[in-house]
C-alpha cells in the first residue's frame, strides 16, 4: 500500500533512488532502523527496494510522503473500516489515533510494522492495487437460488471508490511481478504463469510471555496476485510464530523465518492448483517447463521418427538402447510423470528395460549438485520447487517419498529447496 499511495500522489516515481547501508538513523525518531539484510541493499530504484522489501527505503517513501497523505490513504484503502463482508464477526483495523501517529511511527507503518489489519482488509486492498485502483465490496456467496432454482440475491460487482489511478494500478502490477520474478518471492514462480506479489515478515511487538518479557514470534506471509499481466486472482497465506531457535531469526531446521521461503511456496501449489481449475491456461516458456510433470506418451510400438516427434512435442528427450525398427518398451512406462525438458530411455530390438526397484536417497539438507548426483546414481528424476536462489546455503527441506521407500526406477522425486541464507 505505501508505494501504490507514494507513487500515486507523486511522493516518488519509478526513477527515484534509495541507498540502504543496513541501518539508519532518521530524523525525528531515536530508534536506529534495521533492514534484513544487515549488509545493506546498497543504491537501489524504487523497483528494487519494493523487491528487496527494504525497510529503510519505505521508511524514506513514509516520509516523502507525509504522514497527512499516508493516513488519508490508509483509511482510502478501508483499512479502518469493516469490508461488509457476508460473513459474521468481522472485525476492522487497529491504527494509531491520527493525533499521536508521529514521524517515528509513519516510519514504521510505511514497512508494514505497528499497526494491525484483517486479512479481509489485506486482501481487498491489494485487489485495489492491481484492479485498476478501484476499492471493491467483497462477498462469499455469487446468488442464492430457491428449490426451482429462480435467483433470490445476487451479489453483484459493487465499487466503493477509486483509490488510486489506473496509471499507477498498472505500474504496481510491473513492479509485483519483478517481486516474484527478481525479488524476494521467488519461491512463488509458478510454471505457465505470470504471478506477482509481496512478502511480509511482521514481529509481535506488543506480545509478551509469561515473565513480561517481549516474544520472538513472528507472523510471515505472501500475498500472490495471478496472472499478474490481467489479475484475477489473489490468494493470502499467513503462518503465525513459526518454530525458531530462542535469539534467532531461523527454524530448528536452519530455515531462515520470513514470508519468501515459508509462505510464498504455498501460495505458488495454491495457484497450481487453482487456475488450471478455473480455466486459465498456462503457457509454458522453456525455463517453465523444467517445472512441470509431463505424463509420457506410450511410444511402443512407433518408429524413432514417429516417438521422437511425440516426444519431442512434450517437451521429453531420449536415448536408445538397442537396434531395431520400433521401439519395443521405454523407461520410465507409459502414463508416468517426468519433468519437463527430461531424457527417458528408448528401447529397440532385443534389449530389455530394466525393472529393479531402487531405494529413494534421503535428500533432505543436500544442495543443489549433491541431490542431482544422488538422484542420476539412483536411476531418479528430480522435480525441484522452491528457492531459485543458487548459492551455497540453497538445502532440500521436504520429499515427497520417504528415504529408504523401494521405487521403480525412473521415479520422479518432489524436492523443496529453501535457503538457510536472509531473506524477507
Amino acid at each position: 500500500m505505501t508505494l501504490a499511495a507514494a507513487l500515486d500522489c507523486g511522493a516518488v516515481t519509478e526513477n527515484s533512488t534509495f541507498y540502504c547501508g543496513g541501518h539508519e538513523t532518521f530524523n525525528d525518531r531515536e530508534q536506529e532502523v534495521s533492514c534484513w539484510k544487515a549488509a545493506g541493499h546498497g543504491m537501489q530504484t524504487t523497483m528494487e527496494a519494493l523487491g528487496h522489501s527494504c525497510n529503510i527505503a519505505f521508511g524514506h517513501i513514509g516520509v516523502n510522503m507525509t504522514r497527512k497523505t499516508f493516513v488519508e490513504y490508509f483509511k482510502a484503502f478501508g483499512f479502518l473500516e469493516k469490508t461488509g463482508v457476508d460473513l459474521p464477526g468481522e472485525a476492522s483495523g487497529l491504527f494509531w489515533a491520527e493525533d499521536k501517529f508521529s514521524v517515528a511511527n509513519l516510519i514504521s507503518a510505511s514497512f508494514g510494522q505497528t499497526f494491525r489489519v484483517t486479512p479481509m482488509e489485506q486482501v481487498r486492498a491489494v485487489a485495489a492495487i492491481v484492479n485498476g485502483g478501484y476499492l471493491l465490496k467483497p462477498y462469499v456467496v455469487s446468488q442464492v437460488l430457491d428449490s426451482d432454482g429462480n435467483v433470490v440475491k445476487s451479489n453483484e460487482r459493487t465499487v466503493l471508490r477509486q483509490v488510486i489511478s489506473e496509471e499507477t494500478s498498472a505500474t504496481m502490477c510491473k513492479m509485483m511481478e519483478y517481486v516474484v520474478t527478481d525479488g524476494t518471492a521467488g519461491s512463488a514462480k509458478t510454471p505457465g504463469y505470470r504471478v506477482g506479489g509481496k512478502t511480509g515478515t511482521s514481529e509481535k511487538i506488543d506480545t509478551y510471555d509469561e515473565n513480561g518479557k517481549p516474544v520472538e514470534d513472528k507472523i510471515v506471509s505472501f500475498i500472490g496476485v495471478a496472472p499478474i499481466d490481467d489479475p484475477k486472482y489473489v490468494v493470502l497465506v499467513a503462518l503465525d510464530t513459526p518454530n525458531y531457535v530462542a535469539g534467532t531469526s531461523y527454524t530448528p531446521h536452519n530455515q531462515y523465518i520470513s514470508g519468501g521461503l515459508m509462505a510464498a511456496p504455498t501460495v505458488r501449489d495454491v495457484f497450481l492448483d487453482i487456475l488450471p481449475y478455473l480455466g486459465v491456461e498456462p503457457d509454458y516458456s522453456s525455463d517453465d517447463i523444467r517445472g512441470v510433470n509431463i505424463t509420457l506418451p506410450d511410444v511402443i510400438g512407433m518408429t524413432e521418427d514417429e516417438a521422437a516427434a511425440l516426444l519431442s512435442g512434450k517437451s521429453i528427450t531420449y536415448r536408445t538402447v538397442g537396434q531395431g525398427s520400433t521401439v519395443s518398451d521405454q523407461l520410465p512406462s507409459p502414463g508416468a510423470e517426468v519433468p519437463g525438458n527430461s531424457e527417458i530411455i528408448l528401447y529397440f530390438g532385443n534389449a530389455v528395460k530394466t525393472t529393479e526397484q531402487v531405494e529413494v536417497p534421503d535428500f533432505v539438507g543436500y544442495g543443489i549438485a549433491d541431490v542431482d548426483y544422488l538422484a542420476t546414481n539412483a536411476g531418479l528424476y528430480i522435480q525441484a520447487k522452491g528457492t531459485d536462489h543458487r548459492d551455497e546455503y540453497v538445502t532440500v527441506a521436504y520429499q515427497d517419498i520417504e528415504p529408504g521407500t523401494m521405487v521403480d526406477r525412473g521415479t520422479t522425486i518432489t524436492v523443496e529447496f529453501t535457503t538457510g541464507g536472509a531473506s524477507d
